[in-house]
């Protein structure tokens, strides 16, 4: 199971503010609820909870997503002290062997965004884009048109083992701004920024990684997050929670440093790296 500050014997009392707090117990069970109690069972998914601790480093802040297959939280990487987002994955063996194919595909693109091919379209669509006042955001959007996978992990939950992968942080769905804005259609001056930015996407997979998505929708569309969005969950570790989640864990960090300072013995937790970053 994921590692968790209350799990760690002699240190609960000293960390015992680090964890789920008696006053979150209500958030705590929100995150069931919402999801429906059916999936999480065995081959369903892992019952993750806020202040939770996955592979020794990442903290669980919020939950940001879930779909059919897996749930997706906002978590503090605490060993480079900066926010990504955990796709954890049902324990059932065919998500387990398709994570596998995924972080295949995924590690694929990050190689392929490094080419010199891939680096002259970059400079070539920049010419031609120079004048337009969002070249700075197409600049970073060109660099790596596709998520960025930073890192992968296997844990085992009372349910069974869940593939984790770590991305780049990112914002809403077009699915997820459509829902909020009652199903209504983007103004047209969107839709072509939208498409000019999808087809890129779209070249890049298929000419330089030899990539077919074959699942194109607006649920699979991120969009970047803006420079005052990063710097406002930067500051306050969240999206929502902000007066909860501001100091707590920055604390929860800081008992992973002392726990490793202390070479605590986490062999009981039984965790598989995949990939190291």
């Amino acid at each position: 199971m994921g590692e968790s500050i209350k799990d760690l014997g002699h240190l609960k009392k000293k960390y015992e503010n680090t964890g789920v707090l008696a006053h979150e117990t209500e958030s705590f069970s929100n995150v069931f609820v919402e999801d429906g109690l059916e999936e999480y069972r065995k081959e369903g998914h892992h019952p993750a909870y806020i202040g939770e601790i996955l592979n020794s480093r990442y903290v669980l802040i919020e939950k940001i997503g879930k779909g059919d297959f897996s749930t997706v939280w906002l978590s503090k990487d605490c060993k480079f002290n900066k926010l990504v987002a955990i796709k954890i994955m049902k324990s059932e063996i065919n998500f387990l062997e398709a994570s596998f194919d995924e972080v295949e595909l995924l590690q694929k693109t990050i190689k392929c965004s490094n080419t010199e091919r891939w680096s002259k379209f970059r400079m070539e669509t920049l010419n031609k884009l120079k004048k337009n006042e969002n070249f700075k955001d197409y600049d970073n959007f060109l660099k790596r048109p596709i998520s960025k996978l930073l890192n992968s992990f296997i844990i085992q939950s009372v349910y069974g083992r869940h593939f984790c992968m770590v991305f780049q942080l990112l914002g809403s769905s077009l699915r997820s701004i459509m829902n909020y804005n009652q199903n209504q259609g983007f103004p047209i001056n969107k839709c072509r920024l939208i498409a000019k930015q999808l087809l890129i996407g779209v070249h890049f997979l298929h000419e330089e990684c030899g990539i077919i998505h074959a699942d194109l929708k607006p649920e699979n569309i991120l969009t970047m997050l803006d420079k005052q969005t990063i710097d406002f969950v930067n500051q306050n570790n969240s999206f929502l929670n902000v007066k909860k989640n501001k100091n707590r864990f920055n604390n929860i960090c800081a008992s992973i440093k002392k726990i490793k300072e202390n070479n605590y013995n986490k062999s009981e937790y039984n965790f598989e790296k995949i990939q190291n970053n």
